[in-house]
């Protein structure tokens, strides 16, 4: 309603408070729009006519009846509940500045401000103020309003408290409504004054909590308020960007923040703090925190232009990375270079912080991407820069937090594609070098301290095997020097203790090696006790590392032996051979009472008394152990025959005795003579001990412990007695947990082969249900596996009786879990093969194991257990009688028939039984007769005519791989004929035949891929170069074999790792390598055998079968002058010499949208890398029949580069529509008449490859945040901007 409306209405009511009164609606009622209008300009009439008391009460009463209680009604999300909300804020701005002389703005925010304040706690009640209405008002209140300073104050105070606790959504709200309000009524000393109460507080806040919520928080408001920071007008009570150490660890830490929206903000603000500071042209830098000398900023005129090239690249570094592409980040690499470089030289001058540094490195650490990830660790663990100690300073609280935390990724150790598998990886040798130049690099005050806080983070957290393995190794690399003492001990301690306790076994056992060669080469001796260090040595497992004779072990006798004397002195104790004699004495004295004694104390003294028993033998001193052990000795000697000996001491004594057995297991049986001399009594019938349960399974454990040890002294045991001892074996496993069976499973195998058949089958029965308990204990399950594998298929038993009817439980744990066949294979290849003791075992593992599934992949575990068992079977081909197959993948196909290849040829005389495979009926044999002739092609001993004859008859098949494989073998058998020459009535009228077989075959040039197919098949490596009885090694089995026919890279077996298991002698009737390398040059070939039955087709067969034409041809034919541009020309339609590639993306909807745009600026064509997208419904959707009308051409990605080479010797220029450092502004650009766009993927862009193909990059100007457009969207304005630029010719021509 308009002003004269109103007026019109005064004249003709002289009285206005009737109209007022009329106008106004209750309290408890919700009027119309209009009515809240028309009071609005009545008010505002009427208050530039009247200032009275009675008018301004009248309107106080409208904002406390009418305004408040209807806005409490009202929410932002409710329908035309913003108009009316804009309506009655009107009508509440009026009322406002009619009574701001009085206490109503106060107290209407005295309303207001606990809105804000208070939590949504789900209780929505209609009294309360929605948070964004309760916003808007508070903002039409301050703009209402002559600026209050308390009011402000109060405003902002509770502003700020919401900042840490609301949404960002109304967070914003806050800033925009109600900041930008507050800072467009101050004065400039006011603005000052409300910018440094926010900029203080953000900071403080940030200060004190440096998550990354608040971090998120306190840069949007900075963001939102940086025209307000980063202006020009200069006061004491401004706050200056350039001068805040805390507003740059803000930045720093929004740098590397997780959320990309974060990371723009924190550069947005890094970049415009330059820019000020470069048009201020002051010499300034930050000086705020105390306790530190680091200058995070500094700007000085003189070195202008120093300072611009710095930040220049490095936001262009940081924006970079923002792409998450390796191919895109590489190139910017030589920038961070320049980086470090330039900071480096510069580090005494403070021009630039090396923190600024490591947001780079900690961004690349924090990639989406492993391979940004990767190229991240290995630029920092190669910087050259970190040889300069104080550089090396700056960075080593970086090494020790964020780069051991990636280091933590275990994708990062895989090894390159150039590397063998016994290398190590090149992340790990490069980790190597760096921790050796780090720490020299570092001042010698600062090593040990920086050293101990690495090794604590190795302790602090949870490490995968593979990461600590490497980190490990790197520490043991470091030169000798003395940086730890006791707390270096305990960090490794920690590491041995909490960090690697579920490693697996022999990657704990390599980590622990690795660990304790470091703390050997580290640790000041002069710092730590001898019982520091038998303590530490504790934690080192004997089966896993610390065993005795070992290299180790030997390693750490020398160490001892070289700083005798110079350990610190611990209550007098030095290590001599009578302190160690007064310890043993008071071992077996000390605590009389109580229950059986702790385990580690005996493993202590134990590992002591050997320790120094190796010291005096290398010293070449006497006595040795049995001067040391004299006081267990004597407790032994009296075991049997002093009844009132303490039973405690009696313990103690055998758990020392046990002990030594096993930390003794490496050294000779005389020595353990010495030591068990006098342990020759009989067993005591029965036992009385405390604790039962676990004391008692632990007490029969070691009597069976023993038992073994005088099994081997004594000899063999009589076949009565030997039988009732495997009873009482089997009885033992009954009650044994299956961790402590160990020793029962290797006295049993010792006694099995004198015991009947049907006790064997029992004791094997109840060994092989105790190795399924252990299923889910690692660090008990090899070893008792090896015991039952020891005991199962023992050289004895295996004589007697070959069959063993576990075999197939034992594949079928295979499948389980990997390395249970490894166990028996190993056993196999120290047991069977030396001395031939498996004559007439059956080879049935191929059939249990294709029971269990029939069809299968390549690669897949059942695929490699079948290459596994048939290695296996050659391996030990002399002493088997091989089984039947079924279908199979290449490499075991192979295997097999190498295997039929060996057979017949060792045995001629069952020749016949090929030819019965092939007199079989056709339609069960057709998936094997490839393998059968196969073998034919190898056999020399076949008889002529016979061999012919199944030949010839098989070339014939309606199998194209039957023929060829016939062809071949034909091809082999006739050469064999003409080389004997035959008489020509032994082939009768064969000979004709063979011969056009055979002249048809080499006449195949003409029949496409029937020639390629027969040439392949004679390369291929098993036909051509492979000799079955030449090659015929452990080396072509398990590595060139599984090579050739494309196997996993983890399924190879190089010779060097039987050479350190096995001794192969030179004359062996198996050698391990071959006696040529004709075999070892060649590569993986073109063929795949293709009699798979039900297996799946090969890809690469299906490639083979199909006619394709060749790429080059094609893209010479294919030119966009289709019945598509027939049809445009038939209208009028003009077209451009401009082409656009978009082969690179793979979305329809993209290519839809695209190919109208093409149409209808009139490109020359598009080009797909399918043209099946025409067909898409997607696709069509956005084209709207534009295809009809625009020639398409169908490239693909991989074909791309031969395509942009033609079209640039046609005198195309090839245009990237890319963002590169070197791109060139599309207002700017001037096309050539015949360009070609070339499109990037819509996530990765253009691949490097082609960049370099790209003879300039076009890029978009852009002003928003948002790095990039939908790559439909950049081609449209480029298409456009193209035909904008060229429309005038093309119209004139």
């Amino acid at each position: 309603m308009s002003n004269f409306l109103i007026n019109t209405l005064l004249s003709h009511h002289p009285d206005p408070e009737n109209l007022f009164s009329t106008l106004c609606w209750p309290s408890t009622s919700r009027p119309d729009i209009e009515k809240i209008e028309a009071l609005t300009v009545l008010i505002k009439e009427l208050s530039n006519k009247s200032q009275e008391e009675h008018f301004i009460c009248k309107v106080q009463s409208v904002i406390w009846n009418q305004c408040m209680p209807l806005m409490q009604t009202l929410s932002s999300a409710d329908d035309g509940g913003k108009d009316m909300l804009s309506a009655v804020c009107g009508l509440f701005a009026v009322c406002v500045s009619t009574c701001q002389t009085h206490d109503v703005p106060e107290k209407v925010s005295h309303v207001l401000l606990p809105v804000l304040l208070t939590r949504d706690d789900g209780n929505h009640e209609t009294s309360r103020f929605d948070v964004d209405v309760a916003i808007e008002v508070t903002a039409v209140l301050l703009s209402s309003i002559s600026y209050d300073r308390d009011i402000i104050s109060r405003t902002l105070s509770c502003t700020l408290c919401c900042v840490k606790d609301l949404s960002d959504s109304v967070i914003s709200k806050i800033i925009v409504r109600i900041w930008f309000t507050i800072l467009k009524s101050c004065d400039k000393d006011s603005e000052s004054e409300v910018l440094h109460q926010i900029w203080d507080d953000l900071l403080s806040w940030h200060q004190r909590d440096q998550t990354e919520s608040v971090s998120a928080r306190v840069l949007l408001c900075l963001t939102a308020l940086s025209d307000h920071l980063y202006s020009s007008e200069t006061s004491q009570t401004r706050p200056d960007p350039r001068r805040s150490q805390r507003f740059f660890r803000a930045v720093q830490t929004g740098l590397t923040h997780k959320d990309s929206v974060t990371r723009k903000r924190a550069l947005y603000l890094l970049t415009r703090c330059v820019a000020l500071a470069e048009i201020k042209k002051e010499d300034v830098f930050t000086s705020e925190e105390p306790n530190t000398d680091e200058i995070l900023f500094r700007w000085t005129p003189e070195k202008k232009q120093l300072l611009r090239d710095f930040w220049e690249d490095y936001a262009l570094v940081l924006e970079t990375l923002e792409e998450n592409q390796i191919h895109v980040i590489r190139p910017v690499l030589n920038r961070i270079d320049m980086l470090v470089e330039t900071t480096a030289t510069d580090i005494q001058g403070g021009l630039f912080s090396p923190s600024w540094l490591l947001c780079v490195y900690q961004r690349m650490f924090h990639s989406e991407n492993k391979a940004v990830m990767k190229e991240g660790v290995n630029h920092l663990l190669e910087l050259k820069a970190l040889h300069r100690p104080a550089f090396a300073l700056a960075f080593s609280q970086f090494v020790i937090g964020p780069l051991m935390d990636v280091l933590a990724e275990s994708s990062l150790y895989h090894r390159a594609p150039q590397q063998n598998i016994r290398d190590c990886p090149e992340l790990g040798l490069k980790l190597q070098m760096f921790m050796v130049n780090f720490f020299k690099s570092l001042p010698e005050e600062n090593r040990g301290s920086v050293l101990l806080q690495l090794i604590q983070r190795l302790g602090s957290r949870h490490w995968c095997a593979v990461p600590l393995l490497f980190l490990s190794q790197a520490l043991s690399c470091l030169s000798p020097c003395p940086l730890l003492g006791s707390d270096g001990l305990h960090a490794f301690r920690e590491v041995l203790r909490c960090t690697m306790i579920t490693h697996q076994v022999l990657l704990r056992g390599a980590s622990q090696c690795f660990l304790l060669r470091a703390a050997l080469c580290l640790t000041d001796v002069s710092a730590v006790s001898l019982d520091e260090i038998f303590g530490f040595l504790l934690h080192f497992r004997a089966d896993e590392s610390l065993c005795r004779g070992t290299a180790l072990w030997k390693e750490l006798c020398n160490w001892l032996q070289a700083n005798e004397g110079c350990f610190r002195l611990t209550n007098g104790y030095s290590g001599s051979s009578e302190e160690l004699h007064s310890l043993c004495i008071l071992f077996l004295l000390a605590d009389q009472t109580g229950s059986l004694p702790d385990p580690s104390e005996a493993e202590l003294l134990v590992r002591t008394v050997l320790l120094a028993a190796d010291l005096q033998q290398t010293r070449s001193e006497e006595p040795g152990l049995e001067l040391l052990l004299q006081p267990l000795l004597d407790v032994l000697q009296r075991l049997s025959t002093n009844v009132y000996l303490v039973l405690q001491k009696t313990d103690k004594s055998l758990q020392l005795l046990l002990r030594l057995l096993q930390l003794h297991r490496r050294r000779s049986d005389t020595e353990k003579e010495n030591v068990l001399c006098v342990y020759n009594s009989d067993p005591v019938d029965s036992v009385v001990l405390k604790d039962w349960g676990r004391i008692v399974a632990q007490f029969i454990r070691d009597q069976w412990t023993c038992l073994s040890f005088l099994q081997k002294s004594a000899g063999t045991l009589q076949a009565p007695v030997a039988s009732e001892v495997l009873r009482a074996a089997v009885d033992a496993l009954a009650l044994l947990p299956g961790h402590l069976v160990l020793p029962v499973l290797d006295f049993m195998a010792s006694v099995v082969v004198h015991c009947d058949e049907s006790l064997c089958t029992e004791a094997i029965c109840a060994s092989w249900k105790a190795v399924q308990a252990l299923s889910t204990n690692p660090h008990d399950f090899w070893s008792t596996l090896q015991g039952f594998v020891r005991l199962a298929f023992h050289q004895g038993l295996l004589q007697e009786k070959p069959e063993r009817p576990l075999v197939p439980f034992v594949i079928k744990k295979a499948y389980i879990r990997s390395g249970v066949f490894n166990v028996l294979i190993q056993h196999c290849c120290e047991t069977w093969l030396p001395c031939g003791a498996a004559e007439g075992l059956q080879a049935d593992a191929d059939a249990e194991i294709s029971k269990s599934k029939v069809r299968y992949y390549s690669n897949s575990i059942q695929h490699r257990v079948k290459n596994r068992v048939w290695q296996t079977l050659l391996l030990l081909l002399h002493k088997l009688r091989p089984a039947g197959f079924c279908s199979n993948q290449a490499s075991v196909k192979y295997l097999i028939e190498w295997t039929l290849i060996l057979v017949l040829h060792q045995n001629p005389s069952r020749i016949q039984n090929l030819w019965n495979c092939f007199s079989l009926d056709h339609e069960k044999t057709k998936t094997s007769i490839c393998t059968f002739l196969s073998v034919l092609v190898h056999l020399n001993v076949l008889l002529p005519k016979l061999a012919v004859e199944v030949s010839l008859q098989w070339c014939f098949s309606h199998n194209f791989s039957i023929r060829l494989y016939a062809l071949l073998a034909l091809k082999r058998v006739w050469e064999l004929e003409d080389a004997r020459v035959l008489p020509e009535e032994h082939l009768g009228g064969l000979t004709t035949v063979v011969q056009a077989c055979l002249q048809q075959a080499e006449a195949m040039q003409n029949t496409g891929n029937a020639m390629k197919n027969w040439s392949r098949i004679q390369d291929h490596f098993f036909f051509s170069v492979f000799n079955p009885i030449r090659d015929y090694s452990v080396e072509t089995i398990f590595q060139i074999f599984p090579l050739l026919s494309e196997l996993a890279e983890d399924e190879w077996l190089p010779p060097w790792k039987f050479e350190c298991f096995v001794d192969f002698p030179i004359c062996a009737a198996l050698p391990l390598k071959n006696p040529v390398t004709d075999l070892c040059e060649l590569q993986p070939g073109d063929w795949i055998q293709q009699d798979k039955g039900g297996l799946e087709q090969e890809e690469r067969w299906a490639e083979v079968q199909k006619k394709i034409t060749p790429w080059k041809l094609s893209v010479q034919e294919q030119e966009p002058e289709l019945m598509a541009q027939q049809r445009a020309a038939r209208l009028g339609k003009l077209t451009s010499n401009l082409l656009v590639v978009a082969s690179l993306i793979d979305k329809p909807t993209n290519l839809g949208g695209l190919c109208r745009t093409c149409e209808i600026f009139g490109a020359k064509a598009l080009v797909l890398d399918s043209l099946r997208h025409i067909n898409d419904k997607q696709f069509q959707v956005l084209s709207v029949s534009s295809e009809l009308w625009l020639p398409m051409l169908e490239v693909k990605p991989a074909e791309l580069s031969d395509f942009l080479q033609l079209k640039k010797r046609e005198g195309y220029w090839v245009i990237g529509v890319e963002q590169t450092s070197n791109s060139q502004s599309l207002q700017d650009y001037m096309f050539p008449e015949r360009s070609l766009l070339l499109l990037g993927n819509e996530r990765e862009g253009i691949p490097a490859n082609l960049l370099q193909l790209v003879d300039v990059c076009v890029e978009i100007p852009q002003h928003g945040i948002t790095r990039s457009l939908n790559v439909h969207v950049s081609a449209a304005l480029l298409v456009w901007e193209y035909t904008r630029q060229h429309l005038g010719q093309n119209a004139r021509s």
